[in-house]
């Protein structure tokens, strides 16, 4: 097994609305799928037509789906109490567009919640001027930029392209 040290930079995005209403908000554009029988459905298709239509029925608006909630600041607060801030991580994608990227780059796939990220943004209001870089990598030598073009209306497609280090 290989294994290796990456550092990783923390980017906090601070709202002036209820955490509440961006959850909320952030949620109306996800599928909430039922996992495991998406799963078993998308194990069983034959075509990669089958496929797109069962991912299809299973995405929101965004093009997402939510494949897993973890409300880490339940946890904590049964220690803290109330005075503890809300915290929840979301793992969201689309299977589609990662088989997609997978092809080209093994670990590509992970970067498909960037777009859900510049959606909320636009949401907001956060003033991204259409357009998003993300740079990632350096500190392991293996860099990745990340371009990410907002269009102003809400629900129009985000676009995420980039350059990666293609890895063997």
């Amino acid at each position: 097994m290989n294994a290796s040290t990456i550092a990783m930079q923390r980017i906090s995005i601070i709202s002036a609305r209820p955490f509440d209403e961006v959850l909320a908000r952030i949620g109306l554009g996800l599928g909430h799928p039922e996992m495991n029988r998406l799963r078993h459905e998308m194990l069983n298709v034959r075509t990669p037509s089958e496929l797109e239509g069962i991912v299809g029925r299973a995405i929101g608006p965004s093009g997402l789906m939510e494949f897993a909630r973890y409300d880490l600041g339940a946890v904590i607060r049964k220690e803290g109490g109330s005075a503890i801030p809300k915290s929840v991580r979301l793992i969201l994608g689309n299977p589609v567009i990662m088989k997609e990227m997978v092809k080209r780059v093994p670990d590509a796939g992970s970067y498909a919640p960037v777009a859900a990220l510049a959606g909320y943004l636009r949401e907001i209001n956060w003033p991204h001027r259409g357009h998003l870089e993300i740079q990632q990598g350096d500190d392991m030598g293996m860099p990745s930029r990340l371009h990410v073009d907002i269009p102003p209306e809400t629900g129009a497609s985000i676009r995420v392209s980039g350059t990666v280090r293609i890895m063997n």
